[in-house]
């Protein structure tokens, strides 16, 4: 399957989460252009699961959401029933955390600017948003104007989450 022109292996991502503690089943789809990946598992969390993939795939196949489910809808064949997974909105919704600060507030609108993404929050990657090495020194560049803080290259790739350069900032 081909995602913004690159081929993606959607075993790949599956097998790569189920290499994670507590991921017991995974199924991978594209929806509405976007990588989603669904994990089956009481004790696997977003993060880790986003962590551990993320050091196996490359950024272009890293999910833009992961959606855990307690358990897979089956089908009566026995095979997972990817037409009952929850769409990509649903997902989104599911994991949308609220810029609680004014420091959250200005961060995500930032990255919905050089994104050019409408969904947003504190738990995303910025990598898995779309972001490269151009979009990264655009970044790098807003929040030095912004808020008066200089991070390196280095920086944002060690912590490529919002809510990690919310907290840089914040220091």
């Amino acid at each position: 399957i081909k995602v913004n022109g690159k081929r993606i292996e959607l075993e790949g991502i599956e097998n790569a989460a189920l290499q994670v503690r507590g991921v017991n089943r995974s199924a991978a789809a594209v929806r509405a252009g976007n990588i989603i990946l669904y994990c089956e598992g009481s004790e696997a969390d977003e993060k880790t699961i986003r962590d551990t993939i993320s050091e196996v795939l490359p950024p272009y196949m890293i999910p833009a959401a992961i959606c855990i489910l307690e358990h897979f809808p089956i089908s009566s064949n026995g095979k997972i029933c990817t037409s009952e997974l929850p769409n990509v909105d649903v997902v989104m919704k599911q994991h949308s955390s609220s810029a609680d600060d004014e420091i959250s507030r200005l961060l995500i609108d930032t990255c919905k600017e050089i994104l050019g993404c409408g969904n947003i929050n504190t738990s995303d990657n910025f990598f898995a948003l779309g972001g490269n090495s151009i979009k990264m020194i655009k970044l790098i560049a807003a929040v030095r104007k912004k808020y008066d803080v200089v991070l390196s290259i280095k920086d944002v790739f060690l912590n490529p989450y919002i809510s990690d350069l919310h907290d840089m900032i914040e220091e």
